[in-house]
């Protein structure tokens, strides 16, 4: 199934994903996420967040893409629990020890493996599907090529690709789109 899957760093952000028309957003609260220069989200506003977003027929996957330390996963249980208690849609992974936690906790919780995870061979793509991944994120440095020889069509569950420097590549000769969009974006934002 095709997604447009778009990060939003703030609910701000989150709500023009999708009136660009996000099928999926994917954020980080203010625990747990990579992205730290981000304004992140508290577990409030993730509630209202996924609220907003199924509202509008939207998922909202939440990363957990932090490799905790070992005294961080006496909180890391309580968060997971409250994750699927606010019916965020998926959890996006990359540390082990976390991905099992939740398989744990939250059997029903959709994982996603993170890019982080760098899965670059269909070895690593088909442990994670054994385990119970549904998606894998794969690593930034594969090309298209790569992908689509490696990954396509091979049983390895859902994937998708982040846009890294050798699919940016790729993508070039779709760049003007992509800068009338922006433009579009822009002179939308200046109407709100």
């Amino acid at each position: 199934m095709k997604e447009l899957l778009c990060p939003a760093g703030n609910f701000e952000k989150m709500k023009s994903a999708i009136l660009y028309g996000a099928d999926a957003v994917y954020l980080a609260s203010d625990m747990f996420g990579m992205r730290a220069a981000a304004d992140n989200f508290t577990l409030d506003e993730l509630a209202e967040a996924v609220a907003y977003a199924h509202e509008r027929n939207v998922r909202i996957y939440v990363t957990v893409n932090t490799m905790p330390h070992t005294k961080e996963y006496e909180i890391l249980p309580t968060y997971l629990k409250k994750l699927d208690q606010i019916g965020v849609d998926a959890l996006i992974i990359s540390d082990l020890g976390v991905f099992t936690l939740a398989r744990e906790l939250i059997p029903n919780m959709e994982i996603h493996i993170s890019t982080q995870a760098g899965v670059c061979s269909p070895a690593s793509a088909k442990a994670f599907v054994r385990m119970g991944a549904k998606r894998l994120v794969v690593a930034r440095e594969l090309t298209f090529e790569e992908i689509e020889k490696e990954f396509e069509g091979k049983g390895y569950g859902d994937f998708k690709t982040a846009v890294g420097e050798a699919v940016a590549a790729e993508l070039a000769p779709m760049q003007e789109r992509l800068k009338v969009l922006l433009d579009d974006k822009a002179q939308l934002m200046q109407l709100m």
